[in-house]
């Protein structure tokens, strides 16, 4: 059995040319339980992208060096895993801007805005859509306290029992590894765990599901998520 390890997030890159900017928004972030680092550019945010992961990009439009779209789509291209990790800000929030935003389901805040409203949006982003949450791989940034453990479980489907074991698991989905049948994206099942008698039953559904030798692995999302101190729980058992 392996060892589990939380993995580390809520880490955030502040990315704008603007010092001002940069210092109040860690300040925010930082209060509110965030770990930040600041890049005064796209091409300085770039760099540090390459260097360490993080759990979201906020970053300013109209930079020099590197401008903030030409920014995230370089950053696309060397990592994909940022798809869906940044949010923008700007001054000058032009039609043509929003709507290019739009088109990549990237999300704005219009300076100047109000401190509740970065929190509120960077909350939001925190717990994105449970697929970039469940990331394909086990390379990935964000990953949203996962608890990384191998043990077994069984994945109740339309196909029946499905015995396979764990990969890792959050409050709000884990990833299973399983022979047999795979399952369809969007299926209900029922997902039975036991580790070293912390026992528990999910309503769930399989967000995707990928074929492995000698098997498949799929993300499976709860109906409910579990309490935070369920995972400590796990963890500390595991440990």
């Amino acid at each position: 059995m392996e060892k589990a390890t939380a993995v580390p997030s809520r880490r955030i890159l502040v990315v704008d040319d603007d010092e001002s900017i940069r210092d109040l928004c860690a300040l925010v972030l930082r209060t509110a339980g965030y770990t930040v680092e600041n890049a005064v550019h796209g091409a300085d945010g770039l760099d540090k992208l390459r260097q360490a992961s993080y759990d979201l990009v906020i970053s300013d439009v109209n930079m020099p060096e590197l401008g903030g779209l030409e920014f995230y789509e370089s950053a696309l291209s060397e990592i994909p895993a940022v798809e869906g990790m940044f949010l923008f800000m700007t001054g000058v929030a032009s039609e043509e801007l929003l709507s290019t935003l739009s088109e990549k389901s990237l999300k704005c805040l219009e300076k100047p805005f109000k401190i509740s409203e970065l929190l509120e949006t960077v909350g939001g982003l925190m717990h994105g859509p449970l697929r970039m949450a469940l990331m394909r791989g086990e390379g990935g940034s964000r990953k949203e306290g996962r608890v990384n453990f191998t043990d077994d479980c069984a994945v109740v489907s339309a196909a029946g029992v499905l015995r396979g074991v764990t990969r890792d698991i959050s409050p709000r989905g884990m990833r299973a590894r399983y022979a047999g049948e795979a399952i369809p994206a969007g299926e209900s099942v029922l997902v039975k765990v036991s580790l070293n008698g912390l026992a528990f039953e999910r309503g769930a559904r399989a967000v995707w599901t990928e074929q492995e030798s000698g098997g498949f692995v799929s993300g499976i999302e709860f109906r409910q998520p579990m309490p935070v101190s369920s995972i400590i729980n796990i963890q500390a058992n595991q440990g």
